[in-house]
């Protein structure tokens, strides 16, 4: 069965619709999927240096969790973000994610894999 997840922005009226990437990571998209399982309110930011993304950031988990960071990235393949593509939402744990609308600019290690696209 594919999994689809939809994010919500009320202040613009827009959602946003995505499918799973469960055979890249499978993992992954289990931990994203079960993070995931009620709805969660973000702080969303657009990074100062990077471009081309933003990031979005739930409540911080109440048990210790696994976090990807630059030096320790999370998932089965590791990523540059100026590999990520428009339309790809790559999960860091910690209920963070990022959301590709655009092209990032910096050759700098993502925090975790793309989970949904």
């Amino acid at each position: 069965m594919v999994r689809s997840i939809t994010i919500e922005f009320p202040s613009l009226g827009t959602k946003l619709n995505a499918t799973l990437l469960e055979k890249d990571e499978p993992e992954l998209c289990d931990m994203f999927w079960t993070d995931l399982s009620t709805p969660q309110k973000m702080f969303v930011h657009h990074p100062l240096s990077t471009g081309g993304l933003f990031i979005g950031k739930g409540r911080p988990p109440k048990h210790p969790v696994k976090v990807g960071t630059q030096r320790a990235p999370i998932g089965r393949k590791k990523w540059l973000i100026t590999r990520l593509e428009p339309g790809m939402i790559a999960y860091a744990g910690g209920n963070t994610m990022r959301i590709v609308y655009g092209y990032p600019t910096e050759a700098l290690p993502a925090h975790g894999s793309p989970v949904a696209d």
